[in-house]
């Protein structure tokens, strides 16, 4: 009886493991326009899928996997207490200065600055695109980042951030994926990852904590379109596509010059109508807010952006 409740235990603990904790795999990519001819009927999102699915099934984690994903999407992931691992496959432009370029989705939305705000329990994250090592601000040590600092192509980018991802993710990571050598013959490469139950304990998750600051309420009133929210490149959150009010935390460090700037870029996306009203942003009492507007009181942008100031009385 005592080894049929063991065997029982092992099998409840087996199933928890494989649902609570998720790896996460974003993509935000376009197909090739020109295919060669012996992939005529190549879909990008299903070569990634196929090429994670290789070394994730039978891991015992749960993979996810969303194509197409937005900043809304990436947010999302990001701060769940449920990501284990990350990877996000886009385009990926660098710049000249260190910390900072572009992490784009397929409409070629900046990306960068989603990724300040990170759940410290994700183990790893994996940026798969052109030139994206040091691209990212993080504000916890508990993740490791993964990048590349030259051109790759997207195989082997998948594969390198894989087998990188099972020092944090596979109980033995040393032989997995570890070159065979001997004879041919009897040469074996391990290609499926073998799961660490201990990290899916809910009794070890770290604290998220908030940042300390105002609280602000946000109607937007533009109900198809999201954007990011940054106050002097902090960044606050995203901006829903929703007409029910919508708060947000304005963090103390970013109170410069007696005011918050908060900037409001409008994400573009597969929708054609234009961002034409002012948003509607209630503050506490002793705060004002005044935002960027034409002289008729239309709304007023520089580029896909628009700013509010936010002031004590």
């Amino acid at each position: 009886m005592k080894t049929i409740l063991i065997f029982l235990s092992l099998i409840l603990a087996q199933q928890a493991f494989s649902l609570e904790k998720h790896i996460v795999v974003l993509s935000s990519i376009n197909n090739p326009e020109i295919n060669p001819f012996w992939r005529r009927n190549y879909e990008i999102e299903d070569d990634i899928q196929q090429r994670f699915e290789r070394h994730f099934n039978g891991s015992g984690y749960k993979v996810i996997y969303q194509h197409g994903a937005t900043a809304s999407t990436l947010h999302h992931h990001l701060i769940s207490p449920h990501t284990l691992a990350l990877f996000w496959i886009s385009h990926a432009k660098a710049s000249q200065s260190v910390f900072s370029g572009l992490i784009v989705d397929k409409y070629g939305n900046n990306l960068e600055s989603v990724f300040q705000m990170i759940n410290p329990n994700i183990k790893y994250i994996g940026l798969i695109g052109c030139q994206a090592q040091e691209l990212v601000k993080i504000r916890n040590s508990s993740t490791f980042i993964y990048s590349f600092d030259k051109k790759i192509t997207l195989g082997a980018g998948i594969r390198r951030a894989i087998k990188e991802s099972a020092k944090f993710l596979d109980s033995d990571p040393v032989s997995f994926m570890k070159k065979p050598t001997g004879p041919r013959k009897t040469r074996s490469e391990r290609l499926t990852l073998n799961g660490k139950p201990e990290l899916n304990f809910q009794n070890e998750l770290k604290p998220f904590l908030p940042s300390q600051g105002i609280m602000i309420s946000i109607h937007n009133t533009n109900p198809r379109h999201f954007a990011i929210l940054t106050v002097k490149e902090h960044f606050i959150g995203i901006l829903m596509p929703s007409p029910t009010p919508q708060q947000f935390i304005l963090p103390e460090e970013s109170f410069i010059g007696e005011r918050y700037k908060l900037k409001v870029e409008y994400q573009k996306g597969d929708y054609s109508s234009s961002v034409e009203m002012p948003l509607a942003i209630e503050v506490p009492d002793n705060h004002q807010v005044k935002s960027l507007n034409k002289a008729d009181g239309s709304l007023y942008l520089i580029g896909q952006n628009h700013f509010y100031y936010i002031s004590k009385k």
